[in-house]
């Protein structure tokens, strides 16, 4: 954060860590703010108003695009599991690190994690 945005109220528009939750996406935090190695449902685009250096009412601009397949950085199998937060990914997560034993921790987390937001959306589109 800079004193711009501390000092200046106005409107941005940035990209956004998303979480699709019960079937609506949520801005969960700047790209800048996003440790290596977590893994979320999509990355989107909001505009808010920026006052004090926090956003006012984000709005998602468009469909968020999904997460990028590769983390920022090589994580460890445990660390990896540890950054899933929805325990229906974990354990998707589980069951593809059993079903290919060659398979990463990091790379069954970020396939989870896509499949289940793949099946989530498809979901809450038929609702």
């Amino acid at each position: 954060m800079n004193l711009l945005d501390l000092l200046l109220p106005r409107f941005i528009t940035e990209e956004a860590a998303m979480e699709l939750v019960d079937g609506e996406w949520q801005p969960v935090c700047s790209m800048e703010d996003v440790e290596p190695g977590e893994v979320f449902d999509g990355v989107g685009t909001i505009k808010g108003f920026n006052l004090f250096g926090r956003m006012i009412r984000p709005q998602l601009i468009g469909d968020p695009k999904p997460w990028p397949a590769e983390p920022l950085q090589d994580v460890s199998a445990v660390e990896a599991l540890s950054l899933v937060r929805r325990p229906e990914v974990a354990e998707r997560a589980r069951e593809l690190m059993a079903a290919n034993p060659k398979l990463s921790a990091r790379d069954a987390a970020i396939r989870a994690k896509q499949e289940v937001t793949v099946q989530q959306h498809q979901q809450g589109g038929d609702q």
